[in-house]
């Protein structure tokens, strides 16, 4: 007979153990794959989510000041050798290596303006483009689509008392008020949003911009190298990252990640004890079936590969079995932890993999001692209890 039969036929025979010690397992790795896929795709819809919220990188023209100070009085900071960043320099970001990493480009050109004898601040912006990049705007009424259309913050609306449908004035020209951006605890709250093309006709300063807001898919590729690329295409403009926002992202993403590891790393241990009760109890079972395999002529090699055979060949089904399970608890469970449309959880070779060499290391490492006793083991004694 050959020693994986013995192993096999041990198998059948302990059927009941057997099952118990494959559900264990299963049940184990099944926990381990739903929260890897939990995680992976909380990962990836947290990155979504938030490469989507706002900007993150700044673009202004690049001046020099000197602070004016005479006789211990400052005379404030005076601005020297500024260069006008013109829209149409905007398009070179387009051209850099990791260009891919950009989503979105938003120029604004602002300016000071007198409404109903209140001065304000004015805004010009492309509309689509801004409005992918404020997400969180929430607009009562609609965004503009002529050029003689507006948007205004709560807090103009309000102190002015303007709204939807009113007409307003700015520099001569009459605009329409289509839709309120409501409160959003930011400075869009006091500005009035005009067609960037209207907004530069309007100040005699044709393809001009103030700054320019840069949405940038930044988790796999690293901001600063992004704000390298752009600065040497735009040589004559500031550009800035707003780490903090990079870094509240990462660690988002590393909190998450740390969770799942975490639970998944109790999950094994617990599967590991499992698995040793189950093959420590096999092998007290088994003292005569041992004492004889040695008293025949087995050797310390031949028993170690009866009693790892048996435990690998019950781990790996298990450990597919385990993977499809947590395929289906994904399924079940992942709605009620994400809420997003676009839910995809496919099948997964290299979570496959993981999760029948996860099943098959626990299963080793959990059978070193008993197998350790089962080597140790005196023939003599064995067969005493015959």
């Amino acid at each position: 007979m050959k020693i994986y039969d013995i192993s096999i036929n041990s198998i059948k025979r302990r059927k009941s153990k057997a099952i118990l010690l494959l559900l264990g397992l299963s049940f184990s790795i099944a926990s381990v794959i739903v929260l890897i896929s939990i995680s992976l795709e909380m990962e990836q819809n947290l990155e979504e989510s938030l490469d989507d919220f706002g900007a993150n990188i700044i673009i202004t023209p690049d001046k020099k000041e000197l602070n004016f100070n005479y006789a211990g009085i400052s005379f404030g900071t005076v601005s020297y050798n500024s260069h006008k960043l013109k829209e149409d320099e905007l398009l070179k970001i387009w051209t850099i290596k990791n260009k891919e990493n950009i989503k979105i480009v938003s120029p604004k050109l602002i300016n000071i303006s007198t409404l109903n004898e209140s001065e304000i601040m004015i805004a010009g912006v492309h509309f689509n483009q801004e409005i992918l990049l404020k997400t969180w705007w929430d607009i009562n009424g609609n965004v503009p689509v002529q050029k003689n259309e507006t948007l205004i913050g709560s807090i103009i609306s309000t102190k002015l008392n303007v709204h939807i449908n009113d007409e307003i004035i700015l520099e001569g020209k009459k605009f329409i008020v289509t839709g309120i951006i409501n409160p959003t605890g930011s400075q869009d709250d006091e500005i009035v949003f005009i067609d960037l093309a209207v907004m530069q006709k309007l100040y005699n300063q044709e393809n001009e911009i103030s700054l320019a807001e840069v949405s940038a898919l930044c988790y796999d590729c690293p901001i600063e190298e992004i704000v390298r690329q752009a600065s040497e295409k735009l040589p004559g403009a500031n550009i800035k990252p707003l780490k903090q926002a990079i870094e509240s992202k990462m660690a988002a993403i590393n909190s998450f990640n740390n969770f799942s590891y975490g639970i998944s790393l109790v999950i094994i241990i617990i599967s590991i004890m499992i698995v040793f009760s189950n093959v420590n109890s096999s092998v007290i079972e088994r003292k005569r079936e041992i004492g004889i395999f040695k008293s025949i002529g087995y050797k310390n090699i031949d028993i170690s590969i009866i009693i790892l055979a048996e435990i690998l060949l019950i781990s790996v089904v298990a450990g597919i079995i385990g993977y499809f399970m947590g395929l289906t608890g994904s399924h079940i469970f992942m709605p009620f932890v994400i809420e997003s449309s676009n839910l995809q959880i496919n099948f997964s070779w290299s979570l496959l993999s993981l999760a029948t060499i996860l099943s098959a290391s626990v299963a080793v490492v959990a059978s070193l001692i008993p197998l350790n006793s089962a080597i140790k083991l005196d023939p003599i004694s064995a067969l005493k209890s015959l």
